[in-house]
């Protein structure tokens, strides 16, 4: 998707999650391992005449965040892969409604937080 002048895409592989974005020639990259994942949260935003849904994947201890929008390239591919990597993250069918709806509202939605480590 393009943003401003920039454009997005996101890469899903057994490794993790990259963002790729590219502007005025130059190429931008965000690495996130799986394991370094702690919380994902799922929002809407209102765009004027249609409601956009986003996914932010990141580490709270390391402030490091990418936010991916459903327009986005790879998007599709990321939401249905974050149960498969992280566990006890719910799928699609189990949080996308309670986002979605109802419309224009943001509905801030935290869909998984790593559960702490034990010792």
């Amino acid at each position: 998707m393009q943003r401003g002048s920039a454009t997005f895409r996101v890469e899903c592989d057994e490794s993790g999650i990259t963002q790729i974005s590219e502007k005025r020639g130059q190429s931008y990259r965000v690495q996130l391992e799986w394991e370094q994942i702690t919380d994902v949260f799922a929002f809407k935003r209102d765009c004027y005449t249609v409601d956009q849904i986003r996914i932010v994947v990141g580490n709270s201890d390391l402030k490091e965040w990418v936010e991916v929008t459903e327009d986005d390239e790879g998007y599709g591919a990321l939401i249905v892969q974050l149960p498969l990597y992280l566990a006890g993250c719910p799928t699609p069918d189990s949080w996308f409604q309670r986002v979605a709806l109802p419309p224009f509202e943001t509905q801030w939605t935290h869909i998984f937080q790593k559960a702490a480590a034990t010792d």
